[in-house]
């Protein structure tokens, strides 16, 4: 394997394991947001920026196809009709399912990441359940495609997530 090609798939391994980072961040914050005063806006800008992060990360991979950091730049032909059948479609229940769901993403990056409009608020918070499951399978696939060793994916974000629920939880004690 040429160096630049092995420079793309590590520079797509951090995309996701900084997607599914701020995923479990996500989650530990929205985990402990019922006992944060109504009125903390430092704790909801916290939370809500760390949305914004995931959608931006989610486009870097599933965005245009033409972007460097496109899952498809770094995976044969056949290797993505696996991945678009096998993980998007199946995750998804199907190519319109898949187009369904990366548009909650768009949309949401569209309207209250990128462009910021009034009707962004009222966009459809992204279902993370789904995200977290095809990050996985995007991230071991991309391993095994080209046989090259990694750590457990899924423990990688048990074991941020629990981190970050026990960083909150001491976190919150200062918005109280």
């Amino acid at each position: 394997m040429d160096d630049k090609l092995l420079k793309k798939i590590e520079f797509q391994a951090t995309i996701i394991r900084d997607t599914l980072y701020n995923i479990a961040l996500y989650r530990a914050l929205s985990f402990y947001i019922d006992k944060v005063k109504k009125n903390c806006d430092i704790y909801y800008s916290f939370i809500n920026s760390t949305m914004c992060m995931i959608c931006i990360r989610w486009c870097n991979l599933f965005g245009a196809y033409s972007e460097e950091n496109h899952w498809t730049q770094t995976v044969s032909d056949e290797n993505q009709n696996f991945i678009r059948n096998e993980i998007l479609f199946k995750v998804c229940g199907g190519e319109d399912g898949w187009s369904d769901y990366f548009n909650t993403f768009k949309d949401f990056r569209d309207y209250y990441v990128a462009h910021f409009k009034e009707e962004g608020f009222s966009k459809v918070v992204p279902n993370l359940d789904n995200a977290i499951n095809i990050l996985k399978m995007m991230f071991n696939k991309l391993f095994e495609i080209y046989e090259i060793s990694s750590p457990s994916i899924e423990l990688f974000y048990e074991n941020t997530l629990e981190d970050l629920k026990d960083f909150v939880s001491k976190l919150i004690n200062l918005f109280k």
